[in-house]
C-alpha cells in the first residue's frame, strides 16, 4: 500500500506539472480488435471459421476534458480485405457489422447518456456513471509514450464471465475512458477483455483542450433507463427465440457494480 502512495504521489506530481502545460482535454484514437473465432456458435464454428476472418479491427474516438467524455467511431476506419466469394461477403457483413453505440459521460455530475440502436430504433439509455469495482493491481507498462498502470475488474454480460484489465495514466488525471471502461484515476487507454476476446488500445493521444467542443450530449433517441431497454431487448430476443449465444450482436446494458 505505502508502494501505490509513493507511485501515485510521485506521477501525480508529474500530472500537474504536465497537464497545465498541455491542457486539460483532447482526442484519443483507440484501436479495437475483436477475436470474432471465439464468439460463433459452437455448433457452427467449424464451418463459419472458413468465411469469417478471424479479428474485426475498427477506431474509436474519445473526446475529453475534466468535464465530460463522449466516445464514438472515428470517421476513419481501417479497409476491410475483400471477400473471396458472395457468400463470403454475406457472412462477414453479418457477423462484423460495427455497434454505431455513442457513450456520453458527464463526469461532475456522475450521469451517462448511451445512445444505441436496435430493431431499427434509436434509443436513449440515461442512467449514472457506472461505478466499476475496479482492483488497482499494481503493474506498470508504456503505451504509446505513456506511463500505464493496471487495474482489473470482473462481471458478466448476458450470462458470460467477463476478465477485464485496463491500464490507465495518471499523466492525464482525468477519469474517463473508451466506452463504458472508467472510473480510475487517470485516463484509460488500454482495456483487454478475457485475454484478448476484446482489446482497445490508444494509437493517438492529441493534448488540445479545442478538440473537446466536439462532446455533445446525444439527444435523439427514445429516453430509456437501463433496465427498460434491457427488459425491451430481452423481450425481443424471446420472441426471435435467441438466446445470445448464436450470431447475434445485441449489446445489452446493465450496471457492472
Amino acid at each position: 500500500m505505502k508502494m501505490y502512495k509513493m507511485i501515485f504521489l510521485s506521477l501525480g506530481l508529474f500530472s500537474f506539472v504536465m497537464l497545465g502545460a498541455q491542457g486539460k482535454g483532447g482526442r484519443i484514437l483507440y484501436e479495437v480488435t475483436v477475436n470474432i473465432h471465439r464468439n460463433l456458435p459452437p455448433e457452427r464454428a467449424e464451418e463459419m471459421k472458413k468465411f469469417v476472418p478471424e479479428f474485426q479491427v475498427s477506431n474509436l474516438e474519445l473526446l475529453f476534458n475534466e468535464t465530460m467524455s463522449l466516445c464514438k467511431n472515428a470517421e476513419k476506419q481501417p479497409e476491410a480485405p475483400p471477400a473471396a466469394t458472395e457468400q463470403e461477403g454475406m457472412m462477414r457483413r453479418f457477423m462484423m457489422r460495427r455497434s454505431a453505440n455513442v457513450v456520453f459521460r458527464n463526469l461532475k455530475e456522475k450521469r451517462s447518456i448511451e445512445q444505441t440502436d436496435f430493431m431499427d430504433k434509436t434509443f436513449l439509455i440515461s442512467d449514472e456513471t457506472e461505478k466499476m469495482a475496479w482492483k488497482i493491481t499494481g503493474e506498470q507498462k508504456m503505451i504509446n509514450g505513456y506511463l500505464a498502470i493496471g487495474a482489473s475488474y470482473q462481471d458478466s454480460l448476458m450470462g458470460r464471465e467477463r476478465r477485464i484489465k485496463a491500464y490507465f495514466t495518471p499523466t492525464i488525471p482525468i477519469s474517463a475512458g473508451p466506452q463504458t471502461y472508467a472510473g480510475l484515476p487517470g485516463l484509460v487507454i488500454m482495456v483487454d477483455i478475457n485475454e484478448g476476446a476484446q482489446t482497445l488500445i490508444a494509437k493517438e493521444i492529441t493534448l488540445d483542450p479545442a478538440l473537446s467542443a466536439g462532446i455533445v450530449e446525444p439527444d435523439k433517441g427514445k429516453l430509456v433507463t437501463r433496465k427498460e431497454y434491457n427488459a425491451i431487448v430481452a423481450e425481443r430476443m424471446k420472441e426471435m427465440g435467441a438466446n445470445g449465444q448464436g450470431g447475434f450482436q445485441i449489446r445489452m446494458s446493465g450496471p457492472r457494480n
